[in-house]
């Protein structure tokens, strides 16, 4: 009876003991389970952050792109502007001359002809002349260097302007 019982215990403690050892493996297994799914879930939002860092690095390359293109066009349609602005003056001088030539003050008549010439569209812009001297004949927003020479004219830091 001694033997029987001793089986019966041992019965039941391997049988216990086994039923830990699975439950063991069970509870390893779904911990690795876990641990897998944190690191894939983590791996997941690494690649969708990194995509939408990519499409709108993308977006913001199409925009700045576009926007020197946009820039490069301004730039051309101003200098056009200012070339056909240029000309008229020119005219309007050249025009002056061709009528007045005899008329000893023409260089004051021109220059006060082209003063009132204001274009108000992008800005104050006016006309201003110079001799090839650096003598300066007509510059509207600073009359009192009229007449005078800013050939060597100096920036603070000393640099030729």
């Amino acid at each position: 009876m001694k033997k029987q019982g001793l089986y019966k215990t041992l019965y039941k403690s391997t049988i216990i003991l086994f039923s830990i050892f699975i439950v063991v493996i069970i509870l390893f297994n779904s911990l690795l389970s876990y641990n897998n799914f944190l690191n894939t879930q983590e791996s997941i939002k690494e690649n969708i952050i990194n995509t939408k860092k990519t499409i709108l690095k993308n977006e913001i390359d199409f925009f700045l792109s576009d926007f020197e293109v946009s820039k490069d066009k301004q730039k051309e349609m101003i200098k056009e502007m200012i070339k056909q602005r240029v000309n008229v003056a020119f005219d309007i001088a050249q025009n002056l001359y061709n009528t007045q030539k005899d008329n000893s003050n023409i260089q004051n008549i021109i220059i006060e002809s082209l003063r009132k010439l204001k274009f108000n569209d992008i800005g104050d812009q006016y006309i201003f002349m110079t001799k090839l001297d650096g003598e300066i004949l007509l510059l509207n927003t600073l009359e009192n260097l009229e007449g005078k020479n800013l050939l060597g004219l100096k920036n603070p830091v000393n640099k030729k302007i």
